[in-house]
């Protein structure tokens, strides 16, 4: 699973923090509309939906990144058994800062919640971070659905030459990211355009093989 960052402005939710904290920029969720995916509220599975998400958004990893800063970026975890476990993870950009992603966390939990009180399943993007939960493992597999694309609103010239050349940003980016311990790289083409700078950034979860980091963002699905 990977993390594409764009911009969405959203003001579906408020929750109350207890210190200074900014609402992480939604840009997609799915829940599934499915009744076979859904579970009975204050069943088994629910309880160990709870547990886990309590879990992801309290404890998170704090891993040493390639510019030798300790970092939060990725957790993942597991809670109950079989047939009522429940896989969960979250992904925060490497770019941001620790307590900007424990927030962003916190909030996608709590949110996730009220977006999707009873699915079996969900995801949620946000700018700041990626949270999804699923009654089947998640855990170093290529996932590219759901997927979710966010289109540009701003008319480009030439589009083709455009696109060829996010294409072909991405591709660069992908490389990077497939070989990076950390799974993260970001890319740019300088005078795509006179004094115009292409920008791209590509994260992959931590445990996904660097075949498959590079698989998902250049097949246009992720």
């Amino acid at each position: 699973m990977i993390l594409v960052v764009f911009l969405y402005l959203s003001s579906f939710l408020t929750i109350t923090f207890t210190k200074a904290f900014i609402t992480p920029v939604l840009i997609a969720k799915y829940c599934p509309s499915s009744s076979s995916s859904h579970f009975t509220i204050n069943s088994t599975y629910h309880s160990n939906l709870k547990l886990l998400l309590s879990y992801l958004s309290s404890n998170p990893s704090t891993i040493y990144t390639s510019n030798g800063l300790s970092q939060v970026i990725f957790r993942n975890a597991v809670a109950g058994q079989a047939p009522d476990e429940v896989y969960g993870l979250f992904l925060c950009r490497r770019d941001l800062n620790s307590t900007t992603c424990q927030d962003c966390v916190t909030y996608a939990a709590r949110y996730v919640t009220l977006v999707c009180p009873t699915g079996k399943l969900a995801v949620t993007w946000f700018d700041e971070c990626h949270l999804q939960y699923s009654n089947q493992s998640l855990f170093s597999v290529l996932s590219q659905n759901p997927s979710v694309g966010v289109p540009n609103t701003e008319n480009v010239t030439e589009p083709d030459k455009f696109d060829d050349s996010v294409l072909s940003l991405m591709n660069a980016a992908a490389s990077k990211a497939a070989d990076s311990p950390d799974k993260f790289a970001g890319a740019k083409k300088e005078n795509f355009r006179v004094n115009e700078t292409l920008y791209g950034l590509v994260q992959c979860t931590q445990g996904l093989s660097s075949r498959d980091c590079f698989t998902c963002p250049s097949s246009g699905q992720c």
